[in-house]
C-alpha cells in the first residue's frame, strides 16, 4: 500500500513547478502608460486640454519633420532667391516708370509739393542696377564643393 497523500489529500505538498505564461512579473510603468493613465483619470474638461496638447505636439513635430525632408541645397536656395529678386525688381522697374510718367505729367508747382518731392525720391532709385546685380548673381557660377570644382 502506498502511504504517500494524493492532490487534495491533507498534506499533500504540490512540488510542481508553474507554467511560463502564469508567473505574472510586476513591470515597470513606461512613461506612455503613466500618461495614458492621467488621460483616463482626467475629468471631460482636463481631457479636452491634454488631447489639444498631444494633437498641437504631434502636428509641430510633423511639421518640423517635413520642413527638415524639404530643405534645399545651398546652391538651389541660391538660384531661387536671385530668380525671384530679378523678377521683383522687374516689377519694381515697371512700376517706377510709372511714377515717372505722373511726375512728368505734373505742372512745376505740384512737382515741387511734398508729393511731387516723394515721387521724385522714388523715380532718383537705382532699381535698374539692382536688377542688374540680381542678374548676376542668378548667372553665377556656384561652387560644388568637396574638391567637386
Amino acid at each position: 500500500m502506498n502511504d504517500t497523500p494524493k492532490p487534495g489529500d491533507a498534506g499533500h505538498v504540490n512540488l510542481s513547478i508553474p507554467a511560463a505564461n502564469t508567473i505574472k512579473k510586476k513591470r515597470r510603468q513606461k512613461p506612455m502608460d503613466a500618461a495614458v493613465s492621467a488621460f483616463m483619470a482626467a475629468e471631460g474638461g482636463q481631457r479636452d486640454k491634454i488631447h489639444a496638447a498631444v494633437l498641437a505636439y504631434g502636428k509641430a513635430a510633423d511639421e518640423a519633420h517635413r520642413a527638415r525632408m524639404s530643405r534645399a541645397t545651398r546652391p538651389e536656395r541660391w538660384s531661387d532667391a536671385a530668380s525671384k529678386a530679378v523678377a521683383a525688381l522687374s516689377d519694381l522697374c515697371e512700376v517706377q516708370q510709372e511714377y515717372q510718367d505722373w511726375y512728368d505729367a505734373l505742372n512745376d508747382s505740384a512737382q515741387s509739393s511734398p508729393m511731387g518731392e516723394k515721387l521724385d525720391a522714388i523715380i532718383n532709385l537705382d532699381l535698374n542696377g539692382a536688377k542688374d546685380t540680381a542678374e548676376e548673381a542668378e548667372s553665377a557660377e556656384l561652387p560644388m564643393g568637396f574638391g567637386k570644382d
